[in-house]
């Protein structure tokens, strides 16, 4: 199974600083995506690819339409929930997707 793990791009002002004007909690977010990484370095029997939007905010339509995953996951804070839920829907618009959606 072709899998894609996606870290979501800057997503501009977080819910905390939109309602609450929270700015500190960027800090948190500019991390490498470890969690992405442990889980990419479980599925040994997969095809994973792991591509990080804040560092290439670019990358997705490329890796798409080149790698055609079976599936995607995205990580995401609470307060990138928006979104992590507009990529999802843009995502899921393309079509792209490899073997699997033909099942």
């Amino acid at each position: 199974m072709q899998i894609l793990l996606l870290n979501p791009p800057d997503c501009g002002r977080s819910i905390p600083e939109e309602r609450f004007g929270i700015t500190s909690i960027k800090q948190i977010f500019r991390g490498e995506p470890l969690g992405l990484e442990e889980l990419a370095g479980n599925l040994g029997d997969h095809s994973v690819r792991l591509v990080d939007l804040k560092a290439d905010p670019g990358g997705l339509e490329t890796e798409l339409a080149s790698f055609r995953p079976d599936i995607v996951g995205i990580t995401g804070m609470t307060c990138e929930a928006n979104t992590v839920r507009r990529l999802a829907e843009e995502i899921g618009r393309t079509g792209c997707f490899g073997s699997l959606a033909k099942r």
